[in-house]
């Protein structure tokens, strides 16, 4: 049977962030998920990584920050990171019956993930952190460097590019297990980005997963990364720190067990946000490939 969904209204300051619960669909709750999105496009273009998830019996939450989708506003970084810290503790809160708590952060999610873990102040029991960077001045810098009208300034122009709540900074707070996953092939932000976070994160409790033949944020479309996923939420990881770990991209159909959940388009969700899904970054469209970063979007939060 597939999992059932609802829309929450999700308070944070004088914001208000569309949000959206899949039910588990077994008899218990296995744990809350909460998904932090990546720059471009909105929840409805995300959420499908992480939905499946309320087939194995979690309850996973996907939310808009503020200015993206439906959500009010207009981003900041310190807005976005407000966001995550609140969505959270809603869910923590209005969900007790769900034994423990998980985040998965995609790209840009992933940077905003930690400092609204440990703002939330939530208890959080497992930390995924897939095809996300550090530092954003410094992938500022990358960017800059790999165009050749901005070769030459990518130094002083980074200087520009604020460092403020750079997920980097909260590493000796996540001391939770975590893993960082990657693509081989990913242009976005390459998987030396992980391998940085993977080394610098606290020794103990923490796996580095490089999938090859993948790009951007694409690890957890790959079926046998969904199984090992679930073995590892299962606990029979968590207390084991891993080394690089590669595996190839399959593309076999989908696992048994993985039942999809019910799709948000029968209840009008995704119906209005049609018109908002690639035009719903701060800035409008996103740049793709590797000019993500630089498009309008991630500079207007980055000089905040």
């Amino acid at each position: 049977m597939g999992s059932r969904f609802e829309e929450h209204v999700v308070p944070s300051g004088d914001e208000n962030l569309q949000t959206v619960r899949w039910v588990h669909s077994g008899k218990t709750c296995r744990g809350l998920i909460v998904q932090f999105h990546g720059n471009a496009a909105n929840l409805t273009a995300h959420a499908p990584a992480v939905s499946w998830l309320a087939g194995e019996g979690y309850d996973v939450v996907a939310f808009d920050y503020r200015g993206y989708g439906l959500s009010s506003g207009t981003p900041t970084r310190e807005g976005l990171v407000q966001d995550g810290a609140a969505v959270l503790k809603y869910f923590v809160d209005h969900i007790p019956e769900c034994p423990r708590h998980i985040v998965i952060g995609q790209s840009l999610g992933g940077a905003v993930s930690g400092p609204s873990i440990v703002h939330s102040g939530v208890t959080v029991d497992a930390l995924v952190l897939d095809s996300t960077f550090p530092s954003y001045r410094r992938i500022a810098r990358q960017k800059l460097g790999s165009l050749w009208p901005t070769w030459l300034f990518q130094w002083p122009l980074s200087f520009l590019v604020s460092d403020s709540e750079a997920l980097e900074d909260y590493f000796d707070r996540l001391t939770m297990p975590v893993v960082v996953l990657a693509g081989d092939r990913d242009k976005v932000v390459p998987k030396t980005w992980s391998e940085e976070i993977f080394e610098k994160l606290p020794a103990g409790r923490k796996q580095l997963w490089v999938q090859t033949g993948i790009g951007h944020t694409q690890s957890l479309t790959v079926p046998s990364v969904r199984k090992r996923l679930l073995r590892f939420l299962d606990g029979d990881k968590f207390s084991k720190q891993g080394r690089i770990e590669k595996e190839p991209f399959l593309t076999a159909a989908r696992p048994a067990g993985l039942r999809p959940p019910q799709s948000p388009s029968s209840t009008g969700l995704q119906a209005r946000l049609r018109g908002l899904l690639c035009a719903s970054s701060p800035a409008g469209l996103s740049l793709v490939d590797n000019w993500l970063f630089l498009d309008a979007s991630l500079f207007r939060l980055a000089f905040r």
